[in-house]
């Protein structure tokens, strides 16, 4: 009797690069998706951290006023609106500032608000 030779035979390399190929086939399209996905999140706390630090920093550069702002950063664009509103019941006005970043496709990316009583009042 002759000892049985080592080694695979071409069926069964062929066998396995099949079924890796398959296995590949299912995974790749999963990730790329996971990846887009991952990227999109990341756009969105990045805006989020920027509208934030925009809105922070709107009183500290000029006094507030009623206007309405559209800028860019990165690819996207930035809109800072304020509005003056009277506050129920009193005669006190409150200032409503919000901040919205928009990617270039024109999806909200971010939004960041706050209500303002400005110390003097007419």
């Amino acid at each position: 009797m002759k000892p049985a030779k080592a080694g695979y035979s071409l069926f069964e390399v062929l066998l396995a690069f099949a079924i890796m190929a398959m296995i590949l086939s299912v995974l790749l399209p999963r990730q790329t998706d996971m990846l887009t996905r991952l990227r999109n999140i990341e756009d969105r706390a990045l805006a989020l951290d920027y509208a934030m630090s925009r809105l922070d920093m709107l009183s500290i550069v000029a006094p507030l006023l009623p206007s309405a702002t559209t800028d860019t950063y990165r690819t996207w664009t930035v809109t800072e609106n304020i509005e003056s509103t009277l506050i129920a019941g009193s005669d006190l006005t409150a200032l409503h500032v919000e901040v919205t970043v928009q990617d270039q496709r024109g999806t909200m990316l971010a939004t960041a608000q706050m209500q303002v009583i400005p110390d003097e009042q007419p």
